[in-house]
């Protein structure tokens, strides 16, 4: 929205950002912080794109759009040409295919209840019932929806590591003063047999884990405390040697297994704990990869002080909090924020756009020097379509947490229910791991007595199925009852299945058809973690403004004392 003062739109900006993702967010935020006049469009009434969060009604209304079909890639029309060239107009898709395969539904018995109270429970506004007194034995329908507002449910969740190109880009700004985080309390594994177990979220509590014998803890121990001390720009090819390993060349380990077996780390037990969740990756990974991984884990380990946290957070209300801290950010150095508009058509002439058509409302057209652009909004030809893939996503309201099994009592188990847990887990027929991600009413994710299990797979081709509902099937059996009468495993009481395209890998080269001050961003891609978003918006401001710094420091005055932001757009 825009304030009642700036109703109309200049006729020309520095930059045109179309989408309100995490990466755009970043940038627009960088192109503002470098005095650019930067005008910023989304065609949804919500900010965030992909990485939005939604509270409950919202999210089961998204559901239950139709699926849009594939847009149509219509190439580009040449309009006119004179001595300079051709000038040409590109319209791009006006369809958002980018979320997929929507299926959905309630608990057996909270349909029940939908059905009977149908028109009661479909109005907006209704009296809060008092639930502080003693916890109900099961939570209605009417109480989810009565605290609807309470649910920040997120389209493509993602953890932080304590140390990542987020966490510094927020400390350096200053922007992490408006974002709280929770770190992960609690990491598992699932057995074959489907049970879950608990593992140590650092190393620390490696020493009194009573799962491994002393021998295994010394081994594994010594192979942490070795991928610890290595140079962080390990060259390739140059593994140090751990002891047991073959000096042999020849003989050096190729996969992450490999070298734990080398390394004396054999226990079926902790290579798990080492393989997934400290590298969260498959045991054939390349060796370097793998020790990069571990790395990377290990560098973001807490404080003594914090020793039974670990290094993986969550952020509270989830990731669409971090595109609307920078889309602020932005909006205080200038930058003209409009939702409900997007881009219909761009004009490109001699191989450059030279300005917008926007959708909706009058069909106005906005001159610009350059154009950023999100992945899902652009034709066909000016991305690498064959490398688009997709995401299976899974998301569950449950009325209790997961259980593992408790050899002796823990922190950890005993307050699971206030705990973030994650774990990683390989799902039979499909090549890349799933994520599991617990979230508690503490998080902000949801109100109390529920609790929030996002599970994310990436897919490849050649994958068991496509469908995420399917892919799922097995491990959701695991985790949830289906019997009422059932007390050991948590109950979903709303189940939620999509798929989201990731285009990350899309947009790495520049196509030929891409005009050169077009730059494209891609959405959420399937990593853990931010830094995907953080360095694709890195890039892509080099480019535009070389020599410059992405998203300096902020001089000593507080974002709401710039005095660019009384004439700022509205967020």
């Amino acid at each position: 929205m825009l304030r009642p003062s700036m109703d109309r739109l200049l006729d020309s900006y520095d930059v045109i950002v179309v989408g309100t993702g995490i990466t755009e967010a970043m940038l627009s935020s960088a192109l503002g912080r470098a005095r650019s006049s930067v005008l910023h469009l989304d065609a949804n009434g919500y900010y965030g794109d992909v990485w939005a969060t939604k509270s409950l009604t919202e999210f089961v209304l998204w559901l239950s759009r139709p699926a849009p079909e594939e847009p149509q890639q219509p190439a580009p029309v040449t309009t006119a040409s004179d001595r300079t060239g051709a000038v040409s107009t590109v319209r791009l898709p006006t369809a958002d295919a980018s979320v997929a395969n929507r299926d959905w539904f309630w608990a057996p018995r909270l349909q029940e209840e939908m059905e009977v109270n149908r028109e009661n429970l479909l109005q907006r506004e209704q009296a809060r019932p008092d639930i502080r007194g003693d916890r109900p034995s099961r939570v209605s329908l009417q109480q989810l929806v009565n605290q609807n507002r309470r649910f920040n449910l997120d389209i493509s969740p993602r953890l932080t590591f304590a140390r990542s190109g987020l966490m510094n880009l927020l400390h350096r700004t200053g922007l992490g003063f408006y974002s709280d985080i929770q770190r992960v309390g609690r990491c598992l594994h699932m057995r074959q047999s489907g049970r879950l177990i608990s593992l140590p979220v650092e190393p620390a509590g490696i020493e009194s884990w009573p799962r491994l014998s002393e021998s295994e803890r010394i081994s594994l121990a010594s192979f942490l405390q070795q991928c610890r001390s290595w140079p962080a720009s390990l060259p390739d090819q140059q593994l140090p040697l751990f002891p047991g390993a073959a000096a042999d060349e020849r003989q050096l380990p190729k996969t992450l297994d490999e070298l734990l077996e080398l390394s004396g780390v054999t226990s079926p037990l902790a290579k798990s704990l080492v393989i997934e969740s400290y590298a969260m990756c498959q045991p054939d990974e390349d060796a370097f990869e793998g020790v990069r991984r571990i790395q990377r884990y290990l560098s973001s380990l807490p404080d003594e002080s914090e020793s039974r946290l670990g290094p993986l957070a969550w952020v509270h209300y989830g990731s669409n909090e971090i595109a609307e801290v920078f889309c602020r950010h932005s909006a205080v150095w200038g930058a003209t924020f409009v939702l409900r508009r997007g881009v219909e058509s761009v004009n490109i002439e001699d191989g450059r756009v030279t300005g917008v058509t926007l959708s909706g409302g009058a069909r106005e057209r906005v001159s610009a020097r350059q154009l950023v652009l999100n992945a899902r909004y652009a034709p066909a030809h000016w991305l690498e379509a064959h490398k688009v893939r997709h995401v299976a996503r899974a998301v569950f309201v449950t009325d209790a947490p997961l259980r593992a099994e408790i050899v002796e009592p823990t922190d950890a188990e005993a307050n699971r229910g206030a705990c973030v847990t994650h774990f990683v887990h390989r799902i039979d027929g499909y090549r890349n791991l799933a994520r599991v991600i617990e979230l508690p009413t503490t998080t902000k994710a949801c109100p109390p007595d529920t609790w929030v299990v996002h599970i994310t797979l990436p897919l490849s081709p050649g994958d068991a199925s496509s469908s995420p509902r399917q892919a799922f099937l097995g491990l959701t059996s695991a985790l949830f009852a289906t019997d009422e009468d059932d007390t050991s495993r948590p109950h979903a009481l709303l189940s939620a299945f999509f798929t989201v395209k990731d285009y990350s890998e899309s947009i790495r080269h520049r196509q030929p058809g891409l005009p050169d001050n077009v730059h494209l961003v891609s959405g959420a891609d399937s990593d853990v973690d931010f830094d995907g978003s953080v360095r694709c918006a890195d890039e892509a401001f080099r480019r535009m403004c070389p020599g410059r710094q992405f998203l300096p420091s902020t001089p000593p005055h507080s974002m709401s004392e710039s005095p660019v932001s009384v004439n700022a757009g509205t967020v």
